[in-house]
C-alpha cells in the first residue's frame, strides 16, 4: 500500500493546487516513479489511498497498467483518516496474502522492499520498520543490540540503559495482516501513535537498518535539495532510487 492522502501542508505553496505525491521530481511525478519502481521489483498489486474531492492522484495513475502493475486499487477518503486509518479503510484490498508492505509517497530510497519483506518473514516480529541513521529534525527511534525498536521520541527515555542506537523511521514498513484488527475501528488514527508504541512496549517491532540513499521531500527546501542530490548520484544508483 502507498499512502498518498495527506494534505502536504509542509510543502505549501507547492501543494496549494496539487497533492504532494503528484509533484514532479526530475521531471516525473513522485508517485508515478514509486509505483513504477514497485512494479519493477515484481510488487504489482498495489493499493493507493487518496483524499476526496481531489482526484488528481487517480487521474495521474489511471489503472496502473502503463506503470507495469497488474492491479491498482484506490481507497478514497472523504475525511482524512491518518496512516493507520488509511490502512484500516483499505483492508478489503490488503487482506488474504500475508504481510503487507506499506510506504509513504514522499520519499525516494534505494532500499530493497523485497529484502525488507524477507527479513520480516524470517523474524518473530509483528512489524518491521525500515530505519536510517538519525538526522536533526526527525523523531528519534531507539533500537537495541538485538534489532528491536524500543520506542519513538519521548519513549526513547526507556532506552538509555539498554545500549540503544538512534535512528529515524524512513516511512516504509511490513506489517502482519493481523495488525489491521488492532487499529481503532473508526476515526482518524496513525500507525505510530495507535499501533507501534504498544508493539514496541511488547517487543514486537524489528528494525531493518538501511545506510544507503534515503531522502524525504517534506517541504520546498528539502524538495529542492533532494532533487539536486539525485542529480549528483551515479546514474545507476539514481535508477535504483528513482525511475
Amino acid at each position: 500500500m502507498v499512502l498518498a492522502a495527506g494534505r502536504g501542508e509542509r510543502m505549501r505553496p507547492l501543494t496549494t493546487t496539487m497533492p504532494k505525491p503528484v509533484l514532479p521530481v526530475l521531471g516525473r511525478s513522485m508517485i508515478v516513479q514509486i509505483l513504477t519502481g514497485l512494479a519493477r521489483r515484481d510488487l504489482r498489486d498495489v493499493t493507493v489511498n487518496h483524499a476526496l474531492p481531489i482526484c488528481v492522484v487517480r487521474d495521474v495513475l489511471g489503472d496502473g497498467s502503463e506503470l507495469g502493475l497488474d492491479a491498482l486499487h484506490y481507497s478514497e477518503e472523504a475525511t482524512l483518516q491518518g496512516t493507520a486509518g488509511g490502512v484500516r479503510d483499505a483492508a478489503r484490498f490488503l487482506r488474504g496474502d500475508g504481510p503487507i508492505l506499506v510506504r509513504n509517497s514522499d520519499f525516494f530510497s534505494d532500499v530493497d522492499p523485497l529484502a525488507v519483506a524477507r527479513a520480516h518473514r524470517e523474524s518473530d516480529a509483528a512489524a518491521t520498520l525500515v530505519l536510517v541513521p538519525h538526522r536533526p529534525g526527525y523523531t528519534a527511534v531507539p533500537v537495541d543490540a538485538d534489532g528491536r525498536v524500543l520506542g519513538f521520541g519521548e519513549d526513547g527515555s526507556i532506552a538509555g540503559s539498554r545500549g540503544a542506537s538512534r535512528y529515524l523511521f524512513a516511512g516504509l514498513q511490513v506489517l502482519d495482516e493481523a495488525l489491521i484488527d488492532r487499529i481503532p475501528a473508526a476515526g482518524p488514527c496513525d500507525l505510530v501513535g495507535h499501533l507501534y508504541r504498544d508493539l514496541a512496549r511488547e517487543g514486537r517491532i524489528r528494525a531493518f537498518l538501511h545506510d544507503g540513499f534515503w531522502w524525504e521531500f517534506g517541504n520546498p527546501e528539502t524538495y529542492l535539495e533532494g532533487s539536486l542530490r539525485l542529480l549528483d548520484l551515479d546514474p545507476a544508483v539514481r535508477h535504483a532510487v528513482a525511475d
